[in-house]
C-alpha cells in the first residue's frame, strides 16, 4: 500500500479495518522472485488467541487466498500447532514453528508497528509457517532466511565432487 502513495497511517487504519472485520489482515511481501515472497498474518493472536500464519514461496495472491482460507478456519475453532500436517484440497501442510528472531528483524514489520502503534499491552509474537509440499521450514531457524535451496557452498560443485 505504501508504495501505491498511501500513508504509514493510511496502513494501519487498513489492517485495524480488516482485523476489526474478519479478525485479521493478510500482509503481501513480494521479493524479486516468488521463492523470495511472503506473506503472513496480523490479527490471529489478538483476536482469536492463536499464533499468526506465515507463507513463504507463494506469489501473493495465492498466499492470500492459503491464509485466508485457514484464518477461516481458525475463526471457527481450529487450532493448529508447531508439527501439525493438515489437509488443504489435496496438499498436506506442515506447521513449523516460527524462530522469535524474525519479529525483531522485519520478517512481521507491519505486525511489529501495528502491535507497536496501538500501545500495550502487545500481544506476545507467535507465529506458524505453512509448510508446503515439496519445501523445507525456512522460519524455524535464525538467519539467513532467503537463501535459496540450490545455493551451493563453494568448493561443492558436481566437477569437484567427481575430481575427488
Amino acid at each position: 500500500m505504501m508504495c501505491e502513495g498511501a500513508s504509514l497511517d493510511d496502513v494501519r487504519f487498513h489492517i485495524h479495518g480488516l482485523i476489526e472485520g474478519s479478525g485479521w489482515a493478510v500482509i503481501p511481501v513480494e521479493g524479486n522472485t516468488p521463492y523470495r515472497s511472503w506473506a503472513y498474518t496480523v490479527g490471529l493472536v489478538q483476536t482469536f488467541e492463536h499464533p499468526e500464519l506465515v507463507v513463504v514461496g507463494l506469489d501473493p495472491l495465492a498466499a492470500g487466498r492459503l491464509l485466508n482460507s485457514i484464518g477461516d478456519a481458525i475463526r471457527d475453532g481450529a487450532r493448529l500447532a508447531a508439527e501439525e500436517v493438515i489437509l488443504l484440497g489435496r496438499e498436506h501442510i506442515h506447521m513449523a514453528q516460527v524462530h522469535a528472531c524474525h519479529f525483531a528483524a522485519g520478517t512481521f514489520a507491519a505486525w511489529v508497528d501495528y502491535y507497536g502503534a496501538l500501545g500495550p499491552p502487545r500481544p506476545d509474537p507467535q507465529a506458524l509457517e505453512l509448510v508446503l509440499p515439496g519445501t523445507a521450514p525456512r522460519l524455524n531457524r535464525p538467519f539467513p532466511v532467503f537463501q535459496s535451496p540450490h545455493t551451493r557452498k563453494k568448493g561443492n560443485s558436481p566437477k569437484k565432487r567427481r575430481r575427488r
